[in-house]
């Protein structure tokens, strides 16, 4: 495999490693169907993020009690599945992003400490 091979294979590990917490981020702050969840995951970034991979995740959510479903009229075919979090997906969320932000942050110092990155890299 080629390095770009290797760097596209390893953004795409890190994306799976957090789509989870970016779902629930994202239907936090606007309740959302399955395929317009993957157009949005994309437009914030995640690069190509296909329906057959968030429906799963969506599925798996929902049966945790993190989700909750609704039905809503679509303007062509079958009603539409919308989610939006449940109470419980909400301390998911809240717990999933302090973690997150812990990990990132002793990764963050380790790349500064060991002269990788400069510290003005690594803030936001």
């Amino acid at each position: 495999m080629t390095a770009a091979g290797d760097d596209a294979d390893r953004r795409a590990q890190l994306v799976r490693g957090v789509l989870d917490m970016c779902l629930l981020a994202m239907l936090r702050q606007q309740p959302g169907h399955a395929y317009e969840l993957s157009h949005r995951l994309q437009q914030a970034g995640l690069g190509e993020t296909s329906y057959g991979t968030i429906y799963p995740l969506i599925t798996r959510l929902r049966r945790l009690g993190l989700l909750e479903e609704r039905s809503e009229p679509s303007g062509s075919g079958p009603p539409r599945k919308v989610f939006s979090l449940s109470p419980q997906g909400e301390t998911a969320l809240a717990a999933w992003s302090t973690q997150w932000l812990q990990s990132t942050h002793v990764v963050a110092n380790l790349l500064v400490a060991t002269d990788v990155v400069t510290p003005q890299e690594v803030t936001l």
